[in-house]
């Protein structure tokens, strides 16, 4: 079975590889903005990053092969509001966490914005566990879907 990175010569991977690793290195990028610059760099699909990569990234925009062929079962939205100017900090850590698939400094009530997902409604559980023991979080407020409830 042919993989979407096959077109691509070693060079060109070895880079985005190189390319991957200092922006996951510098902890100011989620995985969807590590994607973004290497797609507009390099002119690669999701699959082909992931396949480079080596890393089963969940990405919020849920492309149609990711979608299809996971075992996606549960997923949150978490707003969290935090001590000014901790936001990079808090953001570095929680882009570090498993099941974060985002994580967007945010203008409003809150502060930061994080999208969780999953294979289980433990893993989010624990997930947000995790996210109300970092410093520097002074409240999270926790949103999940309703399965029976909506459409798209």
């Amino acid at each position: 079975m042919r993989k979407a990175s096959d077109h691509l010569d070693s060079k060109t991977k070895q880079a985005i590889n190189n390319s991957i690793s200092l922006l996951r290195k510098s902890g100011l990028y989620t995985d969807d903005q590590i994607f973004d610059n290497i797609r507009r760099d390099f002119n690669v699909s999701i699959t082909a990053f992931n396949e480079i990569s080596g890393k089963q990234s969940l990405y919020s925009n849920f492309d149609l092969e990711l979608s299809h062929s996971s075992n996606i079962a549960a997923f949150a939205y978490v707003l969290i509001k935090c001590d000014m100017g901790h936001e990079n900090e808090i953001i570095s850590k929680l882009i570090k966490l498993d099941t974060v698939s985002e994580a967007k400094g945010v203008l409003g009530d809150s502060d930061i914005f994080v999208k969780l997902v999953a294979k289980s409604e433990e893993q989010i559980e624990d997930a947000v566990r995790k996210i109300r023991k970092i410093p520097h979080i002074t409240s999270t407020n926790t949103l999940t879907s309703i399965p029976s409830q909506g459409g798209k």
